[in-house]
Formats: structure tokens, C-alpha cells, sequence
């Protein structure tokens, strides 16, 4: 008989046990889990969960939390400005570029393309992608697009748009990047990748559309690609976002993240959600 007048047996007591630490484990794994990772699993919705997106995404195992010491890293990084010459149809262009100065040697190359009403200046001080790439060790180039920007006044034409970004990236010394292709610039990095979806992973390791135009132009073809793909969209989009979700789909390395109180900037609206999602890609597809 214990002091307290109670009886426990050796069942008793392993019951005990083993109670405690179940509840100890569920402390740790979810009251316990770190905040992003909370935000992740209420604002996203990963995994192909919507009509029309049926790929398993095989580039895709687990999300990875962005480790404290790359945001505290970030702060501290410094952006350069650039200006790169580029020949294109024999036409002289002054390309306005956008790059973090890296304190260790490159885990990969990532090119940044822009949307309509933004530049690679978006990259920095409204969405600071490029600060958190370059404290996460990426050689990161944002870009603004002929006709945006600082850079060379005047459209590149539909039909020669894939070719400029394959100037652009030789110019650039970029090794297979990945492309990251919001909203208009999809008019850009369709046709590079897509025209010919079978040699698609000599030109690009990956791919991060958010919500690109023209997506219906090579729906047909991206069956045939394999470049891993991490497709986002906001879930307040009701313009551009559900079709080009829709038609991403087809793609048969590709994983789907639907930010659920983002419009169609998702980016700007969920910065710490949109950079675990890069986190996650980089880390996966620059193994």
C-alpha cells in the first residue's frame, strides 16, 4: 500500500508509463512544432489536393523548415545591382540584373523573372527572395525583362521570347537553373522549356510557376516533361491562378502548393510560407 492509501501493480504503473510518454511525444511533434511549420500546414495546401491536380510529384518528400540561421543571415545580405550586355536578333540590350553577394560557393544557380507591374526590384524590397536565396547559399539573378525596369525599352515578340531566355541565361553563366516564373513572365519561360518538353532538364533543373499566362499554349506537352516543378498559387486568385493550377497539373514531376489567403502575388502575401516552399524545392532538386 503506497502512503496515499493507493494501490499501483506493475500493469498499473506501465500503463502509467507509457501515458506519459505518448503525451510527452505529442507535445513535442504538434503543440510543440515550431510556428512556421504550423503556418505551414494551415495556409497551405500541399500535395495535388484539388480537381484536376493528379501527379503524385515525386521530386516531393517532406517540408523542410527554414532554419533560423538563414533568416537572421538574410538581413545581413547585400543585393548588387548589374547590368548586363546581351545581343539578341542583332539587337544591342542593356539587361537591368539584381544578385545577392554570396559568402560561400554556389549550391546551384536560380533565375527570378517578374510580373507585369513588377521588377527584379520586387525581389528585394517588397518580397526579399533574394536576400534569404543568397543566405541559403544559391546564386540567385533577378531579372528585369526588355521592356521593364532599368532594362532596354521595347518588347521581345511571342514567337522569340524562349530564345531571349536561353541568351539570357548563357549570358548570365547560369548552369541549368531553376526558373522561378510569376504571372506574365510565363510568356518567357513557357517556350523556353516547353517547346521541347523531352530535353527540357538540359536547359533548367527545375521549375517554380506562380500562376503563369499562356499555360493553355503547351498544356499538350507537359506530359512529356519530367523537370521537377513546385507549382503555387494563391488561393484568393480568381484571375489567372485556378487555370494555370489546372493545367500545371499535367506535369508529371510536380507538386502543388495552393497558399490559401494569397491573391495572385502569392509570394507577397505569404513571404515566410512562399520561401519555406523554395527552401524545401532548392534543397530537394540541387541534391
Amino acid at each position: 500500500m503506497s502512503p496515499s492509501g493507493i494501490q499501483l501493480n506493475k500493469t498499473s504503473v506501465v500503463v502509467i508509463l507509457v501515458l506519459c510518454g505518448g503525451l510527452a511525444l505529442l507535445y513535442r511533434f504538434y503543440w510543440h512544432t515550431p510556428s512556421v511549420e504550423k503556418k505551414m500546414a494551415a495556409n497551405t495546401q500541399p500535395g495535388n489536393t484539388q480537381p484536376g491536380n493528379t501527379q503524385p510529384g515525386t521530386w516531393f518528400t517532406q517540408m523542410m523548415p527554414v532554419p533560423e540561421k538563414i533568416k537572421e543571415a538574410a538581413k545581413k545580405i547585400t543585393v548588387e545591382k548589374k547590368v548586363v550586355d546581351l545581343t539578341f536578333e542583332g539587337q544591342e540590350m542593356k539587361i537591368r540584373t539584381r544578385e545577392p553577394v554570396l559568402q560561400v560557393e554556389s549550391r546551384g544557380d536560380v533565375l527570378l523573372l517578374h510580373g507585369q507591374k513588377f521588377t527584379s526590384e520586387t525581389w528585394v524590397t517588397k518580397c526579399p527572395t533574394l536576400p534569404f536565396l543568397g543566405a541559403a547559399g544559391y546564386r540567385a539573378v533577378a531579372v528585369d525583362l526588355p521592356g521593364y525596369g532599368e532594362s532596354t525599352k521595347g518588347e521581345v515578340g511571342a514567337e522569340k521570347r524562349g530564345s531571349f531566355i536561353a541568351a539570357l541565361v548563357k549570358a548570365l553563366k547560369l548552369t541549368t537553373p531553376v526558373i522561378v516564373s510569376p504571372s506574365m513572365s510565363g510568356s518567357f519561360s513557357l517556350p523556353f522549356l516547353f517547346d521541347k518538353p523531352d530535353t527540357v532538364l538540359t536547359r533548367a533543373r527545375g521549375y517554380v510557376p506562380v500562376a503563369p499566362v499562356e499555360t493553355e499554349k503547351y498544356a499538350s506537352k507537359f506530359s512529356e516533361a519530367k523537370i521537377p516543378t513546385a507549382i503555387v498559387t494563391g488561393g484568393k486568385d480568381a484571375s489567372i491562378g485556378p487555370k494555370a493550377r489546372k493545367n500545371l497539373a499535367a506535369l508529371t514531376n510536380a507538386k502543388d502548393f495552393l497558399l490559401k489567403d494569397a491573391s495572385h502575388p502569392a509570394y507577397l502575401d505569404d513571404p515566410e510560407t512562399w520561401h519555406a516552399i523554395l527552401f524545401t524545392f532548392l534543397k530537394t532538386v540541387f541534391k
